[in-house]
């Protein structure tokens, strides 16, 4: 069965390094990165790598363009009060974004182990709760999350109104994935058994 990671917030590439390494197998990496000056980098760094397809766009739950403020940055966010730790260049890029549910519906047609990696400054869990409204979510063999909207007074909620949704659907397959040791959490769980 193909092993597909969709790294959501591919910001520079380091995650998609992580992902690389042999020992998960990985088939197949889609990079989702809405920032121009990211997106340049990530496309020099993989071009070449035919396991790595770099998407000029982010997911979120409808498809448009919306600003990206610190645009370039670890911190990038379309959220006004994001209070990023980054010390980012303050710039503000109209960027493209397209409705996750509408994506997997297209992309993700085969039957597959799928990884997902959220780390999206704050915008991970409408993105989550969009792929649950669809039922697109049920793809998902493991997902990673890095809970940003704590960063937000706008947006802070719904990290408990996700993770009671969660649980009310009985879903177990959404880990944390915040912090130093971020990895080790994502290396039990892409293992190959």
């Amino acid at each position: 069965m193909k092993r597909i990671f969709l790294d959501i917030g591919a910001n520079t590439g380091q995650t998609i390094d992580f992902a690389l390494r042999k020992e998960f197998q990985i088939d197949l990496i889609y990079g989702f990165e809405p920032s121009p000056i990211c997106l340049s980098q990530l496309n020099k760094k993989y071009h070449k790598n035919p396991k790595v397809v770099i998407l000029p766009f982010g997911l979120w739950t409808e498809t448009c363009e919306i600003d990206l403020h610190n645009e370039g940055s670890q911190g990038g966010t379309i959220l006004e009060d994001y209070k990023t730790t980054c010390n980012p260049t303050i710039r503000v890029t109209k960027c493209q974004f397209v409705c996750a549910s509408d994506w997997f519906r297209n992309n993700i047609i085969e039957k597959c182990e799928l990884f997902l990696k959220m780390n999206c400054e704050g915008s991970e869990c409408d993105i989550v709760n969009n792929l649950l409204d669809s039922g697109e979510y049920d793809k998902v063999t493991c997902a990673f999350i890095d809970y940003d909207v704590r960063k937000s007074n706008s947006v802070a909620h719904k990290e408990k109104q996700l993770k009671e949704r969660l649980k009310q659907l009985n879903i177990n397959n959404l880990k944390v994935y915040m912090g130093s040791s971020r990895h080790l959490i994502m290396v039990s769980k892409l293992r190959v058994k």
